[in-house]
């Protein structure tokens, strides 16, 4: 009985001050430019780590693997914030990418902790991106990702 009272304290012990966040996300979408003939097709990996500064505040970097049609492919380096209330977090991100086809752009989200172990959580999220640059655009969708606390 004791066990079942706390366990929900220890199993959210991750975002105290000083521990840290590894994982990642994979993300589909098909978009349809303005004047396009066609419809775009991207599937994104994006690992990252972040340190807790505070209590239920982390900053950390993602490394966004993003594949474009049959042969684009993009690597970006991309800063984030997320902070959580409960296991629910919000999370901001700053989009760019240099070279022939630079962008620059935000990424606004909402999802939910689903703690799998007291360590493991997976992290269905919900977001908006806004691009402009070489490919001005906006974005709504459905992110998957798993994240490791410690």
């Amino acid at each position: 009985m004791f066990l079942l009272m706390i366990l929900p304290v220890i199993g959210f012990s991750q975002t105290e001050k000083g521990n840290w966040l590894l994982g990642g996300s994979a993300t589909f979408s098909s978009v349809k430019y303005k004047g396009a003939t066609e419809r775009q097709t991207s599937y994104t990996f994006a690992p990252n780590a972040g340190y807790f500064l505070t209590k239920n505040v982390v900053v950390g970097l993602d490394l966004n693997l993003n594949h474009v049609n049959k042969n684009t492919v993009f690597l970006n380096v991309n800063p984030f914030g997320r902070y959580y209330w409960h296991k629910t977090f919000i999370q901001a991100k700053y989009l760019s990418t240099s070279g022939k086809y630079s962008d620059n752009g935000y990424d606004l989200s909402i999802g939910r902790a689903f703690f799998l172990k007291p360590n493991v959580a997976f992290e269905p999220e919900f977001y908006y991106q806004n691009v402009t640059g070489y490919q001005d655009h906006d974005n709504f969708g459905l992110r998957m990702g798993m994240q490791f606390y410690w």
